[in-house]
Formats: C-alpha cells, structure tokens, sequence
C-alpha cells in the first residue's frame, strides 16, 4: 500500500463552539463540505455515515491538541487525528476546513514519501 493509498478520505475540520465546518476529500478526488452542529451524536453520525461512504480509513486535521473533539475522534478505530496549526491564514469559518484539510494530505504525504525513501535506501 503506497502512502497517498492509506486513507480513503482526508479531513479539514474547523471546530467552533456551535458550528463546525468540514471539508473532505476523498481518494477519487470528489469533495465535499459539511456543517455539523456541535452535539457529540451529530459527530457520531456524520462520522459513521462518511466512513460508509469512504469504505476506509479516515485521516482528519483539526487545529486543537487535544479537548473534547480530539478525545472523541480517537475513539474511532478508522480515524486517525492530525493536528494543524494555521498560524499564517485567517481563521474564518469557510476557509479553515479546506485550508486545514490540505495542508494535513500534503504534509502525511511528505512525511510518508520520506519514510518509503528511507526504507528503501536501508
């Protein structure tokens, strides 16, 4: 399995404290984006529905450590959490889950690109 092959689908979520905005691409490269209102069962569901969708594992960024979001998509086996600091963007709403969602598929692509070089240069 190749790096870019690893997740079915790739996460920019931008949490706030009503709203939180998605932006998920999948391996095909359709995209599509999400508001989902901020309850722990509203997150349950869309994250079950878009692994149904995905039919694989789901890489997602948000720009937080840790906190209630992160301790609830860790719960998930076919999740794994990024987390993403846009230090140099401005935060709005819209902009923040492609931006987040980008920059996490570039960066796990880099990094996994590096670690298949080394591998292969051992």
């Amino acid at each position: 399995m190749t790096a870019k092959d690893q997740f079915a689908a790739h996460v920019g979520l931008d949490w706030a404290d009503k709203k939180q905005y998605t932006c998920v691409q999948f391996k095909n490269g359709d995209r599509i984006f999400h508001m989902i209102e901020h309850t722990p069962e509203t997150l349950d569901i869309w994250l079950n529905e878009l692994h149904q969708r995905a039919k694989g594992r789901i890489a997602i960024a948000v720009e937080l450590k840790k906190g209630p979001v992160v301790y609830a998509l860790q719960k998930y086996p076919f999740v794994t959490v990024f987390q993403y600091t846009l230090c140099h963007w401005p935060a709005t709403d819209m902009l923040s889950g492609p931006v987040v969602r980008k920059m996490i598929r570039r960066h796990w692509l880099i990094t996994n690109q590096d670690q298949t070089s080394d591998k292969a240069n051992s």
